[in-house]
């Protein structure tokens, strides 16, 4: 049994070695991104639609966590916009709404253009918090959704 449990306690001391060496060597040769670096986003607009779409449920319920709230239900019934339902620690209402605004055609638009916005640009967000609204809470909502998205958007997919 006393060989076994120094076994045991002799693989995590190397274990542990090991993982230093490898933090101290710079991460094993794991090179991120930095804060900021934006190169490994998709140049494609459908791609980054997608991706923001893939990103939009987790950012909300990050924000909505920071809040104090919660998400009741998400409604993506309609192909451009997702609506919320959120509840309050006090049992108020909330509604998130997410919409994509379309892209602009032309040289700067959706044609491929060098100055056309992101989809995360394009996004429009709105909350309402409570039966006669809340106009600090909803501007922090949506402040914690866009700052998580833009988070989320460093993150390879």
């Amino acid at each position: 049994m006393g060989a076994m449990v120094r076994r045991v306690v002799g693989s995590a001391c190397v274990i542990a070695a090991g993982m230093w060496v490898c933090t101290a060597a710079g991460g094993c040769g794991a090179e991120k991104a930095p804060v900021g670096d934006y190169t490994h986003l998709p140049a494609d607009a459908a791609e980054d639609e997608r991706l923001l779409w893939r990103d939009l449920d987790p950012a909300v319920r990050f924000a909505a966590r920071e809040c104090g709230m919660a998400v009741e239900r998400i409604d993506r019934s309609a192909e451009e916009e997702r609506v919320y339902e959120l509840v309050t620690v006090k049992s108020e209402p909330v509604v998130l709404r997410a919409r994509l605004a379309p892209a602009e055609a032309g040289a700067d638009g959706a044609g491929g253009g060098t100055n056309a916005l992101s989809a995360l640009e394009r996004l429009e967000l709105s909350a309402e918090v409570g039966r006669f609204g809340d106009g600090e809470r909803e501007e922090k909502l949506v402040a914690e959704t866009r700052a998580r998205l833009r988070a989320l958007r460093r993150v390879e997919p």
